[in-house]
């Protein structure tokens, strides 16, 4: 019974922790994605800001930027705020001119020349990543372009080292509802598994414990489920079982004292037998009477 209870616990913790293990995974899945989607959304707002700017009249003129990018790059950087781990890059003329005002200190983002050159070159829009020995970071860099005329380039980039740290903390706190959860299930499988076998364990050692001469033992029958039932099925059987061997002793006890009579009657005729004819034929009589009798 021990085996199997170790073979029912085991299987249910197995089963319970592929759970865990699956959904933490899932979890940390969802998560990637989510911190996929939400740099890729802030990037794209900021490339929006930028188009929101060149739209809107100089507010320092009243007029159109027009082809004057210099004087949009200005304007965008002066009324825009960037946290730490944002930056943004401008380009005109296929040179570097303006950034935000956080890039040195902007965590994780510190492109190299070969990346700069490709952006101030740029004359479509470019998503991507890149690694540095400052860290990670995404970016998406877009041509700003006036009548068909490539004018400059713009760069808006965020580093994942920042994210990288939330979703670590996140990491860790699902893992440690996972194994909460592996080890409150476990304790709940045992307890589980007990209340089922402890009667089944009951039932066995009542089976072990019957003998021809103790048919007195019974199991204490508790609940209303299949166990039980099966509990109260065995304590009708030995109710049976005893009432019919105690009819085999009753008949036993019976006929060994219907018996005891006669043989004692016919083994002191026997006993007492003489050699006189007559009384021999009396006897002979009397013992065939009595083995007749039996």
């Amino acid at each position: 019974m021990g085996d199997l209870r170790t073979r029912m616990l085991a299987a249910f913790i197995g089963l319970l922790a592929v759970a865990t293990l699956a959904s933490v995974l899932i979890a940390r899945q969802v998560l990637e994605s989510r911190l996929e989607e939400r740099i890729a959304a802030e990037l794209q707002q900021e490339v929006d800001e930028l188009r929101k700017t060149a739209s809107a009249p100089d507010p320092a003129t009243g007029r159109p930027f027009g082809s004057n990018v210099r004087r949009l790059f200005r304007t965008y950087f002066t009324h825009n705020a960037f946290s730490q781990s944002e930056a943004a890059l401008s380009f005109v003329a296929g040179k570097p001119f303006l950034r935000s005002p956080n890039h040195e200190s902007a965590d994780g983002i510190d492109p190299d020349n070969d990346l700069l050159l490709r952006w101030s070159s740029l004359r479509t829009p470019e998503r991507g990543s890149a690694d540095t020995g400052s860290g990670r970071f995404d970016y998406l860099a877009v041509p700003v372009m006036s009548d068909g005329k490539l004018l400059g380039a713009f760069v808006a980039a965020k580093s994942r080292d920042a994210e990288r740290d939330a979703l670590r903390q996140a990491y860790l706190a699902s893992t440690a509802v996972g194994l909460t959860v592996l080890l409150i299930g476990s304790l709940l499988a045992w307890r589980m598994a007990d209340s089922i076998l402890r009667p089944v364990e009951a039932i066995t050692t009542a089976a072990r414990g019957i003998s021809e001469s103790d048919l007195t033992r019974r199991i204490d029958v508790r609940g209303r489920g299949e166990v039980a039932a099966l509990a109260a099925t065995f304590n009708a059987m030995l109710d049976r079982l005893e009432q019919a061997f105690g009819s085999q002793r009753q008949f036993l006890d019976d006929a060994g004292h219907e018996l005891r009579t006669p043989i004692t009657i016919i083994r002191g005729h026997l006993e007492l037998l003489e050699d006189d004819p007559g009384e021999r034929e009396g006897t002979l009589a009397l013992v065939l009477d009595e083995l007749d009798r039996m």
